[in-house]
């Protein structure tokens, strides 16, 4: 009897110990903090676009026109002259991205977010999955820049390090249709990230968005005036009645 006691009581203790060691042991090593910020109150032109632009302009130059010329003889016959305008227009269309066929306006919804990396580890394979195939511009944490040509909704890093940021700017191609900025989900296998959204106010909301702390604590003292109105109303009254 005392040596089922005494195994027992070892057993407990050897797993209390195995379970705050590991406990211990997990919280001293190194993890990743994964943070996000999303925001949608801004719009730029998208680079692919203005790429797409200056190669179209610079294929309709005078110059570059006069250079096509040039191959040929000064007297054009009708066949050469319809030869230069098919290859000039050949040239522009091939500068024409697809998703730009319906125009640039398509893309008047624009969201900006970062991914940043507060912990003290690599955090690897972190995804970003958006509501809808947008256009992306993307900065990595080294600073490069990068414009995929085709539209996507999600990406994927494979490791951001320690204290490292991507930047993303998604056109998305939507018309008469607003994207819900709370559907972007980010994260990893091993989390989902803290993400803070920016939040546009106007008006008396506005007002009381730039002074919320105020606001909070004036609500905070009438409640507590209130609570001590009810407690003097109800139970000191019961108390002086006992009394007489």
């Amino acid at each position: 009897m005392k040596f089922s006691r005494v195994s027992t009581f070892l057993f407990g203790l050897i797993a209390s110990i195995t379970g705050v060691g590991t406990l211990y042991i997990s919280l001293l090593q190194p993890s990743p903090s994964l943070t996000a910020y999303v925001h949608d109150g801004i719009f730029y032109v998208p680079a692919q676009y203005t790429r797409q632009e200056k190669e179209i302009e610079q294929l309709t130059n005078s110059i570059h026109i006069r250079s096509s010329l040039n191959e040929y003889e000064d007297d054009l016959s009708y066949s050469q002259k319809k030869n230069i305008a098919d290859m000039l227009s050949d040239s522009i269309e091939k500068a024409k991205k697809p998703f730009f066929s319906g125009g640039l306006h398509k893309y008047r919804s624009l969201v900006y977010f970062h991914v940043y990396n507060n912990g003290d580890a690599v955090a690897k394979d972190v995804y970003i999955e958006l509501p809808e195939k947008a256009l992306l511009m993307i900065e990595d944490q080294g600073g490069q820049y990068s414009h995929p040509e085709e539209l996507i909704n999600q990406y994927k890093i494979k490791q951001l390090r320690q204290k490292g940021k991507y930047r993303f700017w998604a056109w998305f191609p939507m018309e008469n249709k607003e994207i819900n900025i709370y559907d972007i989900k980010i994260g990893s296998d091993t989390q989902i990230a803290d993400i803070e959204y920016a939040e546009e106010y106007t008006g008396y909301s506005a007002l009381l968005a730039r002074h919320s702390e105020f606001v909070y604590a004036v609500l905070a003292m009438f409640m507590f005036m209130f609570i001590y109105t009810l407690y003097e109303a109800f139970f000191c009254n019961d108390t002086s009645e006992e009394e007489t």
